[in-house]
């Protein structure tokens, strides 16, 4: 057994201290897709993960107050798509920094796997995913979805990354002499 130490219940950090610190943690750019009465939705996120590799699963967070967390907890579907670094204004469009008027599938190649959900053609991987199961963490919920079908794109594809308010892209440090 991991000892640990004793937490007082009502240890909390400010909510501003951690949005800051969290802001320091650089993560990848993902696109959750489903679909709700036959029309495909969107939504940019950050929150994506590996769980297991058998059986295949991966988890998405998602919060319950954005309209995409009661899409896919009715369907029971998404597909992540990981977004390359020349994609953010894709991500811009489905974050709905560019408004909600706008339609958001507009110019994105995409087909089909086994949910139904949009796949897209050009993103540097997508996983397509039923929901296992589903679990409440303070104003999230934590989908954790199994792959029903995965794709990766193109080996040369790099991800999108999102740091500290900004996108950014990868570097090979072998290649850039470090």
């Amino acid at each position: 057994m991991i000892p640990t130490q004793p937490t007082p219940p009502d240890a909390t950090a400010d909510a501003d201290a951690y949005r800051a610190a969290m802001r320091r943690w650089p993560s990848g750019v993902t696109v959750i897709t489903m679909v709700s009465d036959g029309v495909p939705h969107g939504m940019t996120a950050s929150a994506f993960t590996s769980v297991s590799v058998a059986p295949p699963m991966v988890l998405v967070v998602i919060d319950r107050r954005w309209r995409s967390h009661a899409r896919v907890a009715a369907t029971g579907a998404f597909c992540v798509n990981v977004l390359a670094a020349d994609q953010s204004t894709r991500s811009d469009v489905f974050a709905g920094r560019v408004g909600d008027a706008v339609d958001r599938f507009a110019d994105v190649p995409y087909g089909t796997a086994v949910t139904g959900c949009p796949c897209f053609d050009d993103a540097v991987a997508w996983f397509d995913c039923v929901v296992d199961r589903a679990y409440d963490a303070g104003d999230h919920t934590i989908f954790v979805g199994r792959v029903a079908a995965c794709h990766a794109g193109d080996e040369s594809a790099t991800p999108l990354v999102f740091h500290n308010t900004r996108y950014a892209r990868l570097i090979d440090l072998d290649d850039a002499g470090a």
